[in-house]
Parts: structure tokens; sequence; C-alpha cells
């Protein structure tokens, strides 16, 4: 099963794993906080959610330019 935060799309879905998957290895120091010390895990959650966003509006096609935040079809 996945085991770090690079494998998950959410906070939420990273609070699920550590509390009802074993050996996940994205809490670190035991506080129930997962993620913490992942740098670019915001932006990855953000980066999902935008692409879900895009999808749902109609840009199925489109590849989103995140070092500059542009569509381009």
């Amino acid at each position: 099963g996945r085991q770090h935060c690079s494998q998950m799309t959410s906070r939420a879905e990273a609070v699920f794993f550590i509390n009802n998957c074993p050996n996940t290895k994205m809490d670190g120091d035991g506080d129930g906080d997962p993620c913490e010390n992942d740098t670019d895990f915001e932006a990855r959650v953000f980066i999902s959610f935008v692409d879900k966003v895009l999808v749902k509006i109609g840009f199925t096609n489109a590849v989103y330019k995140h070092s500059n935040w542009r569509l381009v079809p």
C-alpha cells in the first residue's frame, strides 16, 4: 500500500492512511500531522486539486504549466 507523502493527493488522505494502515512513513514525530516536513506536499495537493477542477470544467486535454500558472491547450 501507499506509505509516503508523495503518494497522497490530500492531507485528509494522508491522515486516513496514518490512522488506518500499518508501516506508513508520513508522520516521523508521531504527532498525527502527516507530511509536515515535506515542503512540496502542499504544492502537490494544490496542483492535484487544480487538475481535478480543470477536468470538471472541460480541460481534459490541456497541459497545465505549473511553473507559470497558465493553461496551454
